[in-house]
């Protein structure tokens, strides 16, 4: 890009000759030097078995259709700078138009070519028996493995080159798809200098190596002579010391740190964040009749899902308690993702609302929509919020969490959303913005609900006539009427300051009802009370509006809640090819898939395919 200096742009242009276009399998490589000696001494009579992989690899895919494969004799380290620049960049513009790069191993064991095909969104073949990949020793690890290279690489046996052809021509495009996005998860942790600001990886985050390389010293530091090096000088995208400091209590912990700046910036940069909670909390916050806590293994999953689904923005995980090692792992070979846990310990259990907040109320309860709270609910006084427990403790961890990255990024689009029932299969925050369009045409939507259930109003709704018509106040179910449906809290996409706005008034309303209703510990009528407030909402509706996915695989594909109080019979379909589940209706993948634990035969679809 810009301007280069006339004899790079000639040198580049032979290059290019001599590199291709790319294709469907690619490789250039050269045979001299020291692979003639060690294995060319008896020429193209010896055994194929004896011949170097380069040169198998040559004769392996010499017919194969949509193959690029090339040996030359030429040796790189022979021209001068100008040539090797030129040679350089023009394979790695082949790679870029390419699918699979081939990497066999070189002098020694590995080969860069496996680093210029994950920096150019090629898959890499890897074809090398001794191969020692970088931060993949812990992946055998109790804690979960730090480098997944299984998702983003193709392995293939140096004995069985020959079959090699016949492998890559089976695999889908939607594999292919998969591979890809690992890959560009994988990259990251490979980056020892941060992508440069504007560039079109610049939101990748921070330089993943040279943290994972300093984990790595800690750990054998700590296994040496019990103490951790320190980690904070270096670039982070997720604050993970292996060893943490001890639990503190929220007079000692300054809320005004909680989010990490390198997060901050992240979501600035990005303007997406996806959001959610990943706590087996205190066994005493969650009780018979809440939602079951989220295991570690289901966080994991979640998270790979999403970075396989395409998404590569920043990643924010919530914990109550000090999360597992493997959560920890995962974090840091899914980037750029944040654990910010111990949240139990660091925050209050009620809203802000009280001591200063109170008399600052329009800070935090900001619009004409909630001036006069006080009034509507009956409540005397805020100073006295109650704890909170279950999913209605995750409202105050969102809300304190989300007044930092609002303040920073306060039109940044945050997707919040369950962790332990939800599972991606495409690109989740494009889909549901595409979805809207389609459904309610015009401006973005400043917050987009799904709807909890297919064709039911939220009154005739089993589960919020229990929460709801009990818990809410009279004006709130004024507002949701006979008709709206209940709204899906598990999926929730929206600007920071929006979805600040919505969570605050969804816990207030939690703080204000009785003590039968706060120890249920649910939050699906709550969201969807402060969520028909916001619909009210007349400024909202001209520039920031207010948006509803109907639960209905015949209209939208974005999100699907396969709860078992909706009725799916016909509307999905199980695509064992692809490894999907598709809306018969729209004859689409659905991008979000939210309850699939409540469907047997969906669960055992995806452990096999997924």
């Amino acid at each position: 890009r810009g301007a280069a200096p006339a004899q790079l742009l000639a040198a580049f242009a032979r290059a290019r000759e001599a590199a291709g276009l790319g294709a469907r399998i690619y490789l250039r490589a050269s045979f001299g030097k020291t692979y003639s000696k060690t294995y060319r001494a008896g020429g193209r009579g010896k055994a194929p078995a004896e011949r170097h992989p380069r040169e198998q690899l040559s004769v392996a895919f010499a017919h194969v259709p949509g193959a690029d494969v090339l040996i030359h004799s030429s040796q790189l380290d022979a021209d001068g700078p100008l040539a090797q620049q030129a040679t350089f960049l023009a394979t790695m513009a082949a790679m870029r138009n390419s699918t699979f790069c081939l990497v066999p191993r070189g002098i020694t064991a590995t080969s860069r070519r496996l680093f210029e095909s994950l920096a150019m969104g090629c898959v890499p073949v890897l074809v090398s028996d001794s191969s020692a990949l970088p931060f993949s020793s812990r992946n055998s690890s109790r804690e979960g493995g730090a480098a997944n290279w299984d998702s983003a690489i193709v392995r293939q046996p140096e004995a069985q080159i020959a079959d090699l052809p016949a492998r890559l021509g089976a695999i889908s495009s939607a594999q292919v798809r998969a591979l890809k996005a690992a890959g560009a998860s994988l990259l990251r942790l490979l980056l020892y200098v941060a992508p440069p600001a504007g560039s079109e990886r610049s939101h990748a985050g921070g330089a993943g190596a040279g943290r994972a390389v300093m984990e790595e010293l800690s750990r054998l530091a700590q296994a040496k002579s019990g103490c951790a090096l320190s980690m904070s000088a270096v670039p982070s995208e997720s604050r993970l010391e292996t060893r943490r400091a001890p639990a503190v209590t929220s007079q000692q912990f300054r809320m005004s740190e909680l989010v990490p700046a390198e997060l901050l910036r992240a979501v600035a940069s990005s303007e997406t964040l996806v959001l959610t909670v990943c706590s087996a909390s205190d066994s005493q916050k969650y009780s018979r009749g809440q939602k079951r806590p989220t295991a570690v293994a289901d966080c994991v999953r979640w998270l790979r899902s999403l970075r396989t689904a395409g998404y590569t923005g920043p990643v924010l995980i919530l914990g109550g308690t000090r999360s597992a090692g493997a959560l920890v792992n995962a974090a840091a070979s899914h980037g750029p993702t944040w654990v910010i846990d111990e949240l139990e310990a660091k925050l209050p259990t009620s809203p802000p609302l009280s001591g200063p907040d109170l008399r600052n109320k329009i800070a935090v309860l900001p619009g004409a929509a909630f001036e006069n709270f006080e009034k509507r609910t009956g409540s005397p006084g805020l100073q006295d919020l109650v704890p909170l427990s279950g999913n209605q403790l995750r409202l105050v961890w969102y809300i304190y969490t989300l007044r930092q990255i609002a303040a920073a990024a306060p039109d940044a689009r945050v997707l919040a959303v369950d962790a332990r029932d939800v599972h991606f299969q495409l690109e989740p925050l494009g889909a549901l913005d595409a979805a809207a369009r389609k459904v309610q045409p015009g401006p973005r939507c400043g917050l987009l609900f799904v709807g909890d259930c297919k064709s039911c109003s939220a009154v005739q709704d089993s589960y919020f006539q229990r929460q709801g018509v009990r818990c809410l106040p009279a004006a709130s179910l004024a507002l949701i009427g006979s008709s709206n449906p209940p709204l899906n809290g598990g999926v929730l996409l929206g600007t920071a300051k929006l979805m600040l706005r919505l969570y605050t008034r969804a816990a207030t309303l939690a703080a204000g009802a009785d003590a039968e209703c706060r120890a249920m510990g649910r939050d699906q009528h709550l969201i969807t009370a402060a969520g028909s407030e916001l619909q009210q909402d007349a400024t909202l509706a001209r520039v920031s509006p207010v948006c509803l996915l109907p639960n209905d695989a015949s209209v939208q594909a974005a999100a699907a809640n396969l709860g078992i109080n909706n009725d799916i019979r016909g509307m999905f379909r199980l695509d064992e090819e692809r490894g999907v589940v598709v809306s018969v209706p729209l004859d689409a993948p659905v991008a979000i898939l939210h309850q699939f634990d409540r469907r047997k035969a969906l669960v055992q679809f995806l452990k096999r395919d997924h």
